[in-house]
């Protein structure tokens, strides 16, 4: 499984803030306080596979980062 963020809301028409979800999402997915295990008693965090990315830099048609 490949985790990979794309942090992006210059599109949103009302509250921004999804351009933060890829970072929030790694800190709960890899926090103290949770697990990797499903409800069928499957331990994700044991099988091979795993891969952090770095988060996407998003580039407008002149190349310029948007994000």
């Amino acid at each position: 499984m490949i985790i990979l963020g794309a942090p992006f809301d210059s599109n949103s028409s009302f509250m921004g803030g999804s351009a933060l979800a890829p970072v929030k999402i790694r800190e709960a997915l890899f926090s103290e306080s949770s697990n990797m295990w499903t409800e069928n008693a499957v331990d994700l965090g044991a099988l091979s596979g795993w891969h952090n990315r770095p988060d996407i830099e998003l580039l407008d048609k002149k190349g310029i980062c948007i994000n």
